[in-house]
């Protein structure tokens, strides 16, 4: 009898010691993983959870998680839906990242409402249609091992983003590291050079044809100016900041800025992802390839190599700009020699009426004045 007391209150204190483990409180957090990690501190703990009959590695990294942003946090605090341990048979639920991230949650997470912007975005639309490969916060951002952004261990890190985009778009993956953009990449922390998120936004992406997209056909050349304008980005090695000015005064950038959507954008010629030097035989825009990207459908289709005679980025201002530049000065000194000419004719014209006026009011005083007499 004494025997079965025994066993039943070592019972009782293992299972009372298991759940105090299992519910965190204050810094009890740990003790949380710990009991998890009796399962899933496995390497290969795997579990029956796909519909096809595959099983899926349920094994977590305890030393990922304790050097993510989400340290001292319990495992309940994400797996909301899970009260026992264990939890076998149970699937839980995806983690909703918006427990703690939104705008004035009190438990210390960033303070803003991006969760929102990425539920009105391509990728937040997708997911609300039911689309099964529509991304999550944890397919960008990581599941256990979510570190801070400025890490080089992070996959949101400026040198790692076009290899977490890249999962799902290999193609724009693979042109953009093919590109001047990606070549330029540097790996010394720098975040000069444009990645992903630098064109297409974070978490407020669209699609190209959503008049709200960076990459609408109305931004495009916003965006491109980001660097392509400023001199402490492209300007300190060595790369002109007049493409984009010289663009606006274009006749295409001009369609653009009255409401085209098919005038040639800074995308049009340059391509989007595989954007190449002018002096790559593979550029859109080298010397042998102009006619074809001029002639593209809708712009200037059956255009010849006369496309390719002289320098596109032309500004009129600018004495290499040859006899473009001579031109155009005559003409703006021709049009001040013809409005200056113009305004003198005036005057001379309203002097003459004046003055004319003022003679003829002096001549019938005098003829008045001598009928009098």
């Amino acid at each position: 009898m004494r025997n079965r007391i025994a066993i039943a209150a070592v019972a009782a204190s293992a299972l009372l010691t298991l759940v105090l483990g299992w519910m965190p409180s204050g810094g009890e957090a740990q003790v949380e993983v710990k009991n998890c990690a009796i399962c899933h501190g496995k390497q290969s703990y795997k579990r029956l959870l796909l519909p096809s009959g595959e099983t899926v590695n349920m094994f977590v990294d305890v030393k990922n998680l304790a050097e993510s942003v989400h340290y001292n946090k319990a495992c309940t605090d994400c797996h909301a839906d899970i009260e026992t341990l264990p939890h076998e048979g149970y699937k839980p639920l995806p983690v909703d990242c918006t427990r703690c991230h939104y705008l004035g949650n009190p438990v210390g997470a960033p303070q803003s409402d991006t969760y929102q912007a990425y539920k009105e975005s391509a990728h937040g639309t997708a997911l609300a249609q039911g689309k099964p490969n529509a991304p999550r916060c944890q397919d960008c951002h990581g599941t256990h091992d979510v570190k801070p952004i400025n890490s080089s261990e992070s996959r949101v890190s400026h040198d790692r983003l076009s290899q977490t985009c890249g999962r799902c778009h290999q193609q724009a993956r693979d042109d953009y590291l093919a590109s001047v953009h990606g070549e330029s990449l540097p790996r010394d922390g720098s975040v000069d050079s444009p990645t992903c998120t630098s064109c297409h936004g974070e978490h407020n992406i669209f699609s190209s044809d959503d008049p709200r997209s960076t990459i609408s056909p109305q931004r495009v050349e916003e965006d491109c100016a980001q660097c392509h304008e400023a001199m402490e980005i492209v300007g300190k090695y060595g790369i002109s900041t007049e493409q984009i000015e010289t663009y606006k005064k274009s006749f295409h950038g001009l369609a653009v800025r009255f409401g085209s959507t098919v005038a040639a954008n800074c995308a049009s010629c340059h391509g989007h992802h595989l954007v190449l030097p002018e002096d790559d035989p593979r550029s859109t825009v080298h010397k042998d390839n102009i006619p074809k990207t001029c002639g593209q459908e809708g712009c200037h289709e059956g255009a010849g190599t006369n496309f390719a005679i002289g320098k596109i980025h032309v500004n009129p201002e600018d004495a290499e700009a040859g006899l473009v530049y001579y031109i155009s000065t005559f003409f703006r000194y021709f049009t001040i020699a013809v409005i200056a000419g113009l305004l003198i004719h005036i005057a001379l014209d309203l002097m003459r009426r004046f003055f004319g006026a003022k003679k003829r009011e002096g001549e019938g005083t005098k003829v008045s004045k001598e009928e009098a007499g």
